[in-house]
């Protein structure tokens, strides 16, 4: 596939899955000698020429598919209107999401060492954990490999060839797992977490250490602070 067949699946796949749209744009091929073979950084989607050959059509479409999933993330919790993280985010506390989380875990247990770009953390204890963390783990990422599982449930239909890659963890999904694609009901999970469980969402308190030193010899005073948040 050429950059130009490339651009034309990503609007394929986005007029397919994403028919209110998405903010995405094709920045072309890279060329970096790692795992990754495709990426999208602030809604700009690239693919990694080093795996253009050696990636079957199917793969390639299911890998777009999961970039177009971080592109939609992207826009979605940073909309015009405000930061919407707590909403679309926190759904990997609630219980629900519980057994998807255990049979991820597992997977990328036995997987580790095969060709992954990324690690496979432990739940988090706070909303802010859960986003900065980097990984497999992440909400981000685990809402881009159900678009790319969507779209394989969706080859299989069609009686398209498929052969997975270890990164989408198509064996770890059910198809009821679908549901966390939807933005409604993981806004609906997020009000009952901020009943049910409020203390994951509060803010970590900075602590502030002031020392005072003053000068032997023109008595001015130096503060120095130190911050520290718990």
């Amino acid at each position: 596939m050429d950059q130009g067949e490339i651009e034309n699946t990503l609007n394929r796949l986005a007029n397919r899955y994403f028919p209110a749209g998405v903010k995405y744009s094709f920045g072309g091929f890279t060329n970096t000698d790692n795992f990754e073979r495709a990426k999208c950084s602030g809604g700009v989607i690239t693919f990694n020429e080093k795996y253009l050959n050696t990636t079957r059509v199917d793969q390639v479409e299911r890998i777009l598919l999961h970039e177009l999933q971080h592109a939609s993330n992207y826009s979605a919790v940073n909309s015009d209107d405000g930061w919407h993280g707590k909403e679309l985010y926190s759904f990997v506390f609630h219980p629900k999401f519980r057994s998807l989380y255990e049979r991820s875990k597992n997977y990328y247990s036995e997987k580790e060492g095969v060709g992954l770009e990324l690690k496979f953390h432990p739940l988090p204890k706070t909303f802010r954990e859960a986003i900065d963390t980097y990984g497999y783990s992440t909400p981000d990422e685990f809402l881009a490999r159900l678009r790319g599982f969507e779209h394989y449930l969706n080859q299989v239909r069609d009686g398209v060839e498929v052969e997975t890659l270890p990164f989408e963890s198509i064996g770890a999904f059910q198809e009821d797992d679908l549901k966390f694609l939807d933005p409604k009901y993981r806004e609906e999970l997020a009000s009952e977490l901020e009943e049910t469980n409020p203390e994951i969402f509060k803010i970590p308190e900075l602590q502030i250490k002031k020392e005072i030193t003053q000068t032997a010899e023109d008595g001015l005073t130096i503060e120095i602070r130190g911050y520290n948040i718990r």
